[in-house]
């Protein structure tokens, strides 16, 4: 067994990502693990192929997550009305009203988390 060392940098690049996305499920009641209140839908987009998107949903509260799973850059939209209304990005705080227009542009291996 050889030891393999891990070369600590003391550099937390990571640090408010992952914050934001515990208060995230902290916070809103759409993320709680084993409420019989809470629905998942997963979204159909008009790339399935390289986009991996679904809602979480508890009475009014609810996460959106939309993920670009490809080394590409893509633009989408989500298909059907599950979503609707306005959503804030967890990250940058921009409000995106879903209700008529649900187009969605992202980097390649980018995401998109919203919250209402």
């Amino acid at each position: 067994f050889d030891k393999d060392v891990i070369p600590w940098s003391n550099e937390y690049s990571l640090n408010s990502f992952y914050k934001t996305l515990l208060n995230l499920k902290l916070t809103n009641p759409a993320l709680r693990a084993g409420d019989v209140n809470v629905r998942t839908y997963r979204l159909e987009t008009s790339d399935n192929t390289h986009v991996f998107a679904y809602l979480k949903k508890n009475d009014q509260r609810e996460a959106l997550v939309i993920l670009n799973l490809s080394d590409s850059d893509v633009r989408g939209e989500i298909i059907g009305e599950v979503v609707s209304g306005e959503y804030k990005n967890i990250f940058n705080g921009v409000v995106a009203d879903l209700s008529s227009q649900r187009f969605f542009e992202m980097k390649k291996w980018g995401y998109l988390v919203y919250e209402k």
